[in-house]
């Protein structure tokens, strides 16, 4: 009779030991003097974005974790979260011809996930010559000859500027890598440029959504992936959580690359752009060939 009731305490004891186990899915392993977190999610996956980029020669670790998009996967959690402290082996490749894998790692509770990268490194490319090269317009108007400068920039019109003055308006033809962006369009080929660079990024769904505006935040998100392609970053994004309207893009693009013009004599030719329009003479230099592409 005594050795039911010892036998029912130590099951008792041992269900108290299993039930965190069943519920969780498993313990996590602590060193002595740590406390376990027996409700901490489970981290299963992370993901990359970008799986594919060129680099420039000379760019730190930090610069290239800038251009990524790194999430973690939860079990039972449907929504990724979007991390920062994750580690990579990118100062350890030599930036030679080719393409290198770099590995991505985060480590959360105990448990360490990787992933991989594709990384091609490139030269540097705005240089002098460059610069003085940029007389070409590379925004344009409306159908209805509009230019419509409190608007706000789409996706697409950012990546297309920003790829025609890194190239020189002559940007190579890509092969397109997103469902929702059409073929054969002003800015396929831009878009896709910018995302190889790792300039602009995908969302998670890997769609780009080229007719989203381009907001304030990721306008400021997208400048220190630049850096590294330009002579200056003396401009910045103007504060706030709004949209990037397609004046404020063209004030910032002209500043980032150097670009000034002489407008005297010239007009919009867009019945909404005036010489008393904020921002007129970047509106100019940003929209028309330009003979003399610096007045200094």
């Amino acid at each position: 009779m005594e050795q039911k009731p010892k036998n029912l305490i130590a099951l008792f004891v041992i269900c108290l030991i299993l039930i965190p186990t069943l519920i969780y899915g498993g313990t996590t392993k602590v060193s002595k003097g740590q406390v376990a977190t027996v409700n901490a999610p489970i981290l299963k996956r992370i993901v990359v974005s970008p799986k594919a980029i060129q680099v420039p020669v000379g760019t730190s670790e930090k610069g290239f974790k800038d251009m990524l998009e790194v999430k973690a996967y939860y079990k039972n959690i449907a929504e990724p979260k979007l991390i920062k402290d994750f580690m990579t082996n990118f100062a350890t490749i030599k930036p030679q011809k080719g393409s290198k894998t770099v590995v991505i790692k985060y480590t959360e509770n105990g448990c360490t996930k990787s992933t991989k990268i594709c990384v091609t490194f490139c030269k540097p490319p705005i240089d002098e010559s460059t610069q003085t090269a940029i007389n070409f317009p590379y925004i344009s108007g409306y159908p209805d000859e509009t230019f419509r400068p409190d608007q706000a920039v789409t996706r697409a019109e950012l990546a297309t500027m920003i790829a025609r003055l890194l190239t020189k308006n002559d940007i190579p033809a890509q092969q397109n890598q997103f469902k929702d962006v059409p073929e054969l369009k002003f800015s396929t080929d831009g878009i896709n440029y910018v995302t190889k660079l790792g300039l602009m990024k995908p969302y998670a769904d890997g769609t780009f959504r080229p007719t989203e505006p381009v907001t304030l935040t990721e306008a400021r998100e997208i400048m220190p992936r630049l850096a590294a392609y330009l002579k200056t970053t003396n401009a910045d994004v103007p504060a706030g959580t709004g949209d990037l309207s397609r004046t404020q893009a063209v004030v910032l693009l002209n500043k980032l690359f150097d670009i000034e013009c002489d407008t005297k004599n010239k007009t919009s030719g867009f019945s909404d752009v005036t010489p008393s329009t904020p921002y007129y003479k970047d509106i100019i230099c940003a929209t028309q060939q330009r003979t003399t592409p610096r007045s200094h």
